[in-house]
């Protein structure tokens, strides 16, 4: 039984749509008996069939969780809001993380990495990285511990942004609003200050 601090852990919105038909069948595909089980199907789902825009140079920016499924492609905050609608979907409480980390190739120098928490009994919240594989590192949802591909370096002015959050931040969805196009998103991504 959920308490009801997690209600808004299992909340729909524009971009976490889990009551969209094709989120629906597909959280129903990857759903068995146990949640852990269930959760983890859902992980590997996303981090192995939703390809990193990056990995394979597409033009293609969905964010929202049904635009990243139909297009099988997204930056690291679309696949963390298709887990998220997924876990929902079947009924584990999902929010979103953010690290900030040193990336040259953007207007700031920094942009901030989305990840997921999930609440599972009986471990609590665990932190998963959807991102795939990236300098050797292969993460994988495996509660108590945790994998994530980026660790932030305090000394280079990374860090975990403190809370778990229910709906994806304000700033990521003006960096995709004002993107006419990848290019632009990828200069423009978004950062904590």
């Amino acid at each position: 039984m959920h308490t009801p601090a997690a209600a808004q852990y299992l909340e729909q919105c524009e971009i976490i749509d889990h009551g969209h038909n094709e989120i629906i069948r597909c959280a129903q595909e990857l759903r068995v008996s146990a949640p852990l089980l269930t959760a983890i199907n859902c992980f590997r789902f996303v981090r192995d069939q939703i390809h990193h825009c990056r990995d394979i140079h597409t033009d293609k920016m969905p964010l929202s969780a049904s635009q990243t499924l139909a297009e099988l492609t997204g930056f690291c905050y679309a696949k963390s809001h298709l887990l998220t609608a997924l876990l929902r979907q079947n009924g584990i409480p999902c929010g979103l993380g953010y690290m900030r980390l040193v990336d040259p190739k953007t207007e700031s120098g920094y942009s901030l990495h989305c990840f997921n928490n999930i609440y599972l009994e009986p471990y609590g919240w665990s932190r998963a990285d959807t991102r795939g594989s990236k300098n050797g590192i292969k993460p994988d949802f495996d509660p108590p511990g945790e994998t994530l591909t980026h660790y932030p370096d305090l000394y280079q002015g990374e860090y975990f942004l403190q809370g778990n959050f229910h709906r994806p931040l304000p700033c990521v969805l003006d960096a995709y609003g004002k993107a006419k196009n990848i290019n632009v998103l990828r200069h423009q991504l978004p950062d904590d200050h």
